[in-house]
């Protein structure tokens, strides 16, 4: 582990996105997003073409394309050979002009679009390129429908971003690795917007470089990415944004009586952690945000043990923690007019001579007594001691993030997060978040009846509810620790992770054939965005708002 390091630079114009690794680690794609004005020749050597269902490819494209392909295209389109299908694509060589070859992507019907099908034909595209053997591609940000040029250079940069994310096998050698890396996007802009377009394409970036980030994290095995592995990622997060990070090692833990975390470490001979982030936006009457990350960086199930068929897929359990570090990758270069407190804790759920059993009463941080029923159940350990400290710091909401249950799994597939919450302003706005960036989200029921499922003979309550209703009680648990503060649970278990059959990855090209997908980071920006925006950095509004 401490010979592996990930060091990462993203700029707009100048720079590279890279993930450099050492020890013979694979390297992903370096990519260089360039901004130029309409008036010059661009030195992308393929150019990407929006076609409509039913019309003629995209506006002032044509401009740039010698005489004999547009003929060729528009005659592609009246034989029906180019159909403006939704994802459908053609590639057509051309010769004259600035350009080598036409990538013609359908952009589907016109009342069907969105900014999120032009994420996904991006995405495509970019992947194209690599089957072309082409290094480098230029869209003008002027000729994809009605959205403004800075939400195409935007979407643009997040699709392609994203779309070219491909985790590189840990080997001597890898036979599979891509040998064509797409080097270039050249966003085509008015001579008078390139500045307004170079900007929303660098937070466009910033933003798919996270999630990548918090995809690279949760791909890594379970030996690489350890409890202390995720130190060192908190510690070079905080030192390149400019944050404040403490970090609580066990000595620590056990002096306050984080007893939750506690208890679930002490099956391994990893030592738990409890990471802690600070980002100020310089107001101290700006409202205060608590993230929290369930960074369970192995879960066996411990005693009660999970069966061995997937269980090598439990190193993605901590992908709570990589979206929240993620998201504060974000906030060290694009700076909220928000306070962020981001809380990671951190350990290993493992079987082992001295690990906590089912029977076994545990007092949590915050003094309550819980009975175990179950040592699978134990991410709701960890955020309840998370919790507590961020409820006790007086923070103004907080929201955490886990693949909490595999009962969401059941309730909402592969396609949404579940999201429990003590707040309706705020469920509204994480939902209204995620659909502002296509990450779909859906509040689930906390009935006062479910907490009968968590009453204990023998403590204040139980760790397990049972199967009926799984996700409901573990929400019911994690409320009981937030006191009165304004909260969010989202459990990301069904969305965090990406098999090849998925039917979603078929509609969202930017998400990884398979492997973890960074889900939440997108939503969770957008929704410290709209927060900011909402309370105007004054902690009284955003009260006077959460009362609806």
């Amino acid at each position: 582990m401490k010979n592996f390091k990930v060091m990462a630079q993203l700029w707009i114009l100048t720079g590279t996105y890279s993930l450099i690794v050492e020890d013979n680690m694979p390297i992903p794609a370096n990519l260089r997003i360039t901004v130029s004005d309409n008036t010059k020749p661009s030195s992308a050597k393929a150019l990407f073409i929006g076609c409509f269902k039913g019309e003629k490819p995209c506006g002032g494209a044509y401009d740039n394309i010698d005489n004999h392909a547009v003929r060729t295209m528009q005659e592609m389109v009246d034989s029906g050979e180019i159909t403006g299908d939704y994802k459908e694509f053609t590639t057509l060589p051309l010769k004259g002009g600035n350009f080598d070859v036409a990538i013609v992507m359908g952009l589907g019907k016109k009342e069907d679009y969105s900014l999120d099908r032009f994420r996904s034909c991006a995405a495509k595209a970019a992947r194209t390129l690599r089957k072309i053997c082409t290094r480098s591609m230029a869209l003008f940000t002027d000729s994809f429908g009605d959205f403004t040029l800075e939400e195409i250079a935007s979407t643009a940069a997040e699709g392609v971003v994203m779309g070219l994310y491909k985790f590189p096998k840990i080997a001597k050698e890898d036979k599979n690795a891509t040998k064509i890396q797409v080097e270039e996007l050249v966003l085509i802009a008015p001579a008078e917007a390139t500045e307004r377009v170079k900007a929303a394409a660098e937070r466009g970036s910033v933003i798919a470089f996270a999630t990548n980030y918090a995809r690279d994290l949760a791909n890594l095995p379970a030996n690489f990415a350890t409890p202390e592995y995720l130190v060192e990622q908190a510690q070079a997060i905080a030192a390149e944004g400019n944050l404040t990070c403490t970090i609580h090692d066990r000595e620590a833990l056990e002096k306050i009586g984080a007893g939750g975390i506690l208890s679930v470490a002490r099956g391994s001979v990893k030592q738990p952690f409890l990471i802690e982030i600070e980002y100020s936006c310089g107001n101290p009457d700006a409202p205060t945000v608590a993230l929290i990350g369930k960074g369970i960086t192995f879960d066996s199930g411990g005693i009660s043990i999970k069966p061995s068929d997937g269980m090598h897929l439990m190193k993605y359990d901590m992908h709570g923690s990589a979206t929240v570090l993620g998201v504060m990758k974000i906030f060290g270069q694009i700076k909220p007019d928000v306070n962020i407190l981001c809380l990671v804790p951190t350990c290993e759920n493992m079987p082992d001579a001295d690990a906590y059993r089912p029977g076994d009463v545990i007092r949590m941080y915050d003094g309550q007594h819980v009975e175990i029923i179950s040592t699978d159940a134990e991410g709701r350990m960890l955020l309840a001691d998370a919790l507590a400290i961020a409820a006790e710091r007086k923070v103004d909401l907080m929201v955490d993030v886990a693949t909490l249950t595999g009962a969401i799994v059941v309730a909402l597939g592969h396609i949404a997060t579940g999201i429990f919450s003590n707040n309706a302003v705020l469920t509204r706005e994480i939902i209204d978040a995620g659909l502002e960036c296509d990450e779909l989200a859906w509040e689930m029921p906390m009935f006062k009846e479910f907490e009968i499922q968590l009453g204990s003979m023998v403590a204040d309550l139980k760790n397990s509810g049972g199967r009926a209703a799984g996700s409901c009680t573990a929400g019911l648990f994690l409320k009981k620790f937030v006191k009165d503060i304004p909260w969010i649970h989202m459990d990301i278990a069904g969305v965090a992770w990406m098999e090849e059959d998925s039917t979603l990855y078929n509609h969202k090209p930017y998400l990884p054939k398979k492997g973890a997908t960074g889900v939440a980071v997108r939503t969770l920006n957008a929704f410290i965005r709209r927060i900011a925006d909402s309370c105007g950095s004054d902690k009284s509004r955003l009260q006077e708002i959460l009362k609806g």
